[in-house]
């Protein structure tokens, strides 16, 4: 086993809602070689998803890493 096989991650919510969702929740994680971290937030019966995080682009583990940003916002019921 190498680095590059570990994924693991926590998620930590506060408030949580009538519909299952937290009003806030902070994520943190490791795929392989590479961290990510991440937060959600519901307002009003929408919820905002950010999150950095890389996906490995090249033709072997750790040969180019891209790195990435994702917004995403959902409608909540």
């Amino acid at each position: 086993m190498t680095g590059r096989n570990i994924k693991i991650g926590v998620e930590f919510g506060w408030q949580k809602l009538f519909n299952g969702h937290h009003l806030i929740s902070f994520r943190a994680g490791r795929n392989g070689p590479y961290n990510s971290v991440g937060w959600s937030m519901n307002l009003f019966g929408f919820k905002v998803d950010f999150a950095k995080y890389s996906e490995e682009i090249g033709g072997y583990a750790g040969e180019l890493e891209d790195k990435r940003t994702s917004l995403q916002v959902s409608l909540i019921f």
